[in-house]
């Protein structure tokens, strides 16, 4: 006769049987049907405080107020993330170096606060676009389910959302540009702080696809610097920026 803790481990190990061969599938199924949808859903600029939705290519656009979606209001760092992603000419966006390693300090890493700074912008406009859709559409999104990905074919930690995105002019998701460089500057004056990291990581990433393009460099010195005169960013916030 089993004991009562043989009999738990049995009854243990039946439960996990039974997800295995038939929870598992199911939840694999709805993973894969809320990626299509996500991939059929367009999130566009219309404005600062506002985007256009529109579900799939055969549903209506509807606008929607930053409010409606969560947001306190157009001032909010997050919501100036989101936005600056879909007015950015790439619709993308760029994680910085996660750790240093400063002299001195041997193997040891130290945490850059701007990665910080990035991930939690990314992650809460993820959070309110997740709870928003889930109310709006009905969606049930997987536990961990994440609204971004990494381009594998552009630079080192560059992301992009999952679903299509326009931008001011209309342009649709563009992964990399090769054509001329159209910045203009270097006047940063009047830029936060998060659309000037957003500045940054677009010349960052026109630098790695250009190296020799002194005309980008001459632009990014200013920028950074005047994020260190305005910001106070630290000589390994700007290492972290510089490498990123």
């Amino acid at each position: 006769m089993l004991t009562n803790l043989e009999s738990r481990k049995l009854f243990n190990q039946f439960l996990e049987f039974i997800g295995q061969t038939h929870n598992q599938p199911v939840e694999t199924e709805l993973t894969e049907d809320i990626e299509n949808k996500v991939k059929d859903l367009e999130i566009s600029y219309e404005n600062d405080s506002s985007i256009i939705i529109r579900e799939a290519p055969n549903k209506p656009p509807i606008p929607y107020d930053c409010r409606h979606l969560g947001f306190r209001d157009c001032n909010t760092k997050t919501w100036k993330f989101l936005i600056d992603v879909l007015s950015d000419d790439n619709h993308s966006f760029n994680f910085p170096q996660a750790y240093h390693y400063p002299e001195g300090y041997g193997s040891r890493r130290v945490k850059n606060k701007l990665y910080d700074a990035q991930w939690k912008l990314c992650d809460e406009a993820c959070k309110r676009l997740l709870i928003f859709l889930g109310k709006e559409l009905g969606w049930t999104f997987p536990k961990g389910f994440k609204l971004y990905e990494r381009i594998v074919t552009g630079p080192e930690r560059e992301y992009s959302f999952k679903f299509r995105t326009r931008g001011p002019s209309g342009d649709q998701s563009i992964r990399v540009t090769t054509g001329p460089i159209d910045d203009s500057g270097p006047d940063w004056s009047g830029y936060d702080e998060v659309k000037l990291l957003s500045k940054i990581s677009q010349l960052n990433k026109k630098l790695t696809l250009n190296p020799d393009c002194y005309e980008v460099l001459d632009r990014l010195i200013p920028c950074i610097k005047y994020g260190r005169e305005t910001y106070g960013w630290s000589d390994e916030d700007t290492k972290g920026l510089m490498s990123g």
